[in-house]
């Protein structure tokens, strides 16, 4: 009862405050409240006045937006956020509530409804949304059964069971980067999790919000977190594509929530719970822990008072505990007795002139005797190896030392001999002196050292005549310092020096190495000794004559039963490879300057016959046009065949104009002198003006103006790649976004249609995305491509700008 009033009183004020504070957030939903510090321009307080309500969709989406089956009001980590965003915009947000997902979808395609939060940005959500910035970021979690002893890192595991829900971006994601997983698809995150608690399964990869609720779940309580999935979700919020407007507010809007507000939310809802002193067991636990160390302690003083009254009977209860202990060392002595009889090890009892006292059991059935035919014996009966005199000089030698170790023969009743290791000892009890000898059969383990012997011969004579050096690195388990303890005869021809200068730290291995290569060798040792892993390095090394040489060295980790660390390696000449290699690679560099070169003549050359072109050939089409108008004013009047061909000209002078100016702007668009912005904007109209396909087109106010030859490499990577959209995407929208983040250029290039398989395209060699390759490259950025068949297609490229925008 003392535990129960504590826990209800406790559940009582957690159930008042959720249900006020719950309350206040639907409160909040519901009525519209004044602006807090947040600069709106004109144009967005007239669109806050022409929509004074917006729409927001709802449905339930743990932990995100759910009903308290206990209170019936909407409670998560939405509510009080929509609440935060309507104390900052100054305008009414009306929940709309819908019983699924897909009713939510659908009705924001029929743009019955304003907004949907959250939802997560992808290619087809971007034909009927406007995404804002995110507003939560959440890792994915490993999570797995209480039981689960296994590894808590993607990369050291190869046979686990993974549960995750199907066609999901985080199943993707597994899928690229860890094939070798098996994974199980199942319709939503609880039934993913609930097949781990069912074992089922043995992982499920759920997000922080979606594991932290599930853990608070009773069903699902045998979970917990191990570890990151290395994914991230991205939280967004969808507006109706036809209020771009809204979007750039609502990022105005969360950008101005305040920082403790967005982590107590966090912490409250994304988080697992924390338990209270007062609600822990281990308190409580603690606490019974003292009272009953109380309680003996009482107890125990109670006793010695007792004792103390009663001193007469409490001798008497000694004297009878110092008879049952006599009686204990009695059935000791008898157990010990036992012992020594049935012992697995053999024990003679030795006089002085050699005759056996005593032997146990497994001493006679080594010898195929019984104990008494031993007693009659004389130790030298047995133990050939020993004279009479030979024994009279072992026993005043172990009188001194009074204990030795050897192995000896000995002979079995049938004449034949079993190999013992003897350990003798000198005792002297009472009058009498005696020798105590445990005798061990190690038969078995002489023919394990002679094996060894041979295995190691044959070792030596391999590693002897591999074309190289071979090596052993061992770990001590005590100092944890790690000492090379073998080295081939290799090393006198590949190094110049004998394995024993080496082993004996005459000389020390790593001054052999060449000075421009001693970090990198350091660095790799330092990691594979650290990290517990295979050693792989590449460098020079000094021979003994001064000579330089490449080498490779390899070796491999391996863990033996008592705890010590070893790395078997190999080390070999690579000088013939490695110069070749390095021809090769500047080969390719001294190639791509050309490339290079010849890309940035040839768009000059493209400027050039541009200008030509377009000045001085229109020029002379625009004279020509003249002096046929000049004509038309001075003779057609009469002549009305002459005015006939004469029109008939000025359409095809007209035809010729329109026609130099498309091969200009093909060669080089006169639009590129405004910037790269004016640029895209107006090709991306001339693309829709041909081929109909929309092109949404995003530039931030922060991107810098580029020099001519990074903005003409953009501006052509957009020409290809909105190319190949046309030729084969077979999409139906593209989306082009120009941004600078953390002083980074990115221009990603976005399509809706089939996709591709990229490894079949690096297999057909596409020359289309070598020459965007190339063109990054250039100007010294980054260039990557993701797509999946029936997917869409997204082109990232990263240019760095962190000397522009210094400048800027």
């Amino acid at each position: 009862m003392a535990k129960f009033c504590p826990d209800m009183l406790a559940s009582f004020k957690k159930f008042i405050f959720f249900r006020v504070f719950f309350s206040l957030c639907l409160i909040g939903l519901q009525f519209p409240v004044s602006a807090a510090q947040v600069s709106w321009s004109s144009a967005e307080m007239a669109w806050f006045k022409s929509h004074p309500v917006i729409r927001v969709g709802l449905s339930t989406n743990e932990p995100f937006t759910q009903i308290d089956p206990r209170t019936g009001t909407v409670v998560g980590y939405i509510p009080p956020f929509l609440v935060q965003l309507q104390k900052q915009m100054g305008v009414r947000l009306q929940p709309i509530w819908y019983a699924s997902s897909t009713e939510l979808d659908e009705a924001f395609r029929l743009r019955q409804i304003d907004i949907v939060v959250p939802k997560v940005q992808t290619p087809e959500a971007l034909k009927n949304a406007i995404f804002s910035d995110p507003f939560l970021r959440l890792s994915n979690k490993l999570l797995v059964r209480n039981d689960y002893r296994g590894e808590a890192v993607l990369e050291e595991l190869y046979d686990v069971r993974l549960s995750v829900v199907a066609n999901s971006p985080v199943a993707g994601f597994l899928n690229r980067n860890y094939p070798i997983l098996p994974q199980q698809a199942y319709l939503s995150e609880s039934e993913a999790a609930l097949a781990v608690v069912q074992g089922k399964a043995d992982m499920v990869v759920l997000d922080q919000a979606k594991s932290t609720w599930l853990i608070r779940q009773t069903a699902y309580a045998r979970l917990r977190i191990i570890g990151e999935s290395g994914y991230n979700s991205l939280f967004r919020i969808a507006v109706r594509s036809d209020w771009p407007l809204l979007a750039h507010i609502l990022d105005k809007a969360i950008a101005s929530v305040p920082d403790n507000e967005m982590r107590s939310l966090y912490n409250r809802w994304m988080l697992p719970p924390q338990p209270q002193l007062l609600d822990s067991r281990w308190f409580w636990g603690a606490v019974s822990a003292a009272l009953l160390m109380l309680a003996i302690w009482m107890g125990w003083l109670t006793h010695v008072n007792r004792r103390l009254r009663k001193q007469t009977q409490d001798q008497l209860i000694q004297l009878e505990h110092e008879l049952w202990e006599r009686q204990q060392m009695t059935s000791q002595l008898s157990q010990t007795q036992f012992t020594v009889d049935h012992s697995t090890v053999g024990v003679f009892q030795v006089n002085w002139d050699g005759r056996i006292q005593y032997a146990n059991q497994a001493a006679a059935k080594l010898i195929e005797y019984t104990s008494l035919e031993l007693v009659r014996l004389r130790l030298q009966q047995v133990m050939p190896q020993f004279t009479v005199d030979s024994w009279l000089d072992f026993w005043h030698d172990l009188r001194s030392r009074q204990s030795a170790t050897f192995e000896g023969v000995l002979e079995k009743r049938n004449g034949g001999r079993v190999a013992v290791e003897v350990t003798a000892s000198y005792l002297a009890w009472a009058e009498s002196e005696y020798i105590v000898c445990f005798m061990t059969d190690i038969t078995e383990r002489l023919r394990i050292e002679k094996a060894l012997r041979q295995s190691e011969a044959r070792f030596k004579g391999i590693a002897s005549n591999v074309p190289g050096v071979v090596f052993q690195l061992e770990r001590s388990l005590i100092s944890e310092e790690v000492n090379l303890t073998y080295l081939s005869d290799g090393s006198s021809l590949l190094l110049g020096y004998a394995p024993a200068e080496i082993l004996n730290k005459d000389l020390e291995f790593s001054l052999l190495i060449h000075d421009e290569d001693r970090t990198s060798f350091e660095r790799s040792w330092r990691m594979a000794r650290d990290r517990l892993a295979d050693w792989h390095w590449q460098g020079r090394i000094i021979r003994r004559d001064q000579t330089v040489f490449w080498v490779d060295l390899k070796a491999e980790i391996r863990r033996l039963e008592s705890g010590t660390v070893v790395w078997d390696g190999i080390l070999w000449d690579i000088t013939n490879n490695k110069q070749n290699e390095l021809s090769l690679l500047a080969t390719g560099e001294r190639l791509r300057e050309l490339s290079v070169h010849l890309e940035s003549v040839r768009e000059e050359e493209k400027a050039k016959i541009a200008r030509e072109v377009h000045d001085e050939l229109g020029q002379v089409l625009t004279a020509l046009k003249l002096e046929t108008s000049l004509c038309e004013l001075s003779f057609a009047a009469n002549h009305p065949a002459l005015q006939e061909r004469l029109t008939g000209m000025k359409k095809l002078i007209d035809q010729t104009i329109k026609m130099v100016r498309d091969v200009a702007s093909a060669l080089r668009p006169p639009v590129l002198d405004l910037g790269l912005a004016a640029a895209l904007d107006w090709y991306a109209r001339r693309f829709e003006a041909r081929f109909g396909l929309p092109v949404a087109v995003t530039i931030a106010d922060d991107v810098p103006f580029l020099d001519e030859m990074e903005s003409t490499a953009l501006f052509r990577v957009v020409q290809e790649a909105l190319t190949n959209v046309a030729r084969h995407a077979d999409a139906g929208s593209v989306r082009i976004d120009l941004v600078m983040r953390d002083e980074v250029l990115i221009l990603t290039i976005a399509d809706d249609g089939k996709g591709f398989d990229i490894h079949q395209s690096k297999e057909e060699r596409s020359f289309g995305l070598i020459g965007i390759r190339e063109r990054i490259e250039m100007i010294g950025g980054e260039f990557t491509i993701d797509s999946r068949l029936y997917h869409g297609t997204v082109l990232l490229i990263q240019v760095p700008m962190k000397e522009k925008v210094r400048t800027s």
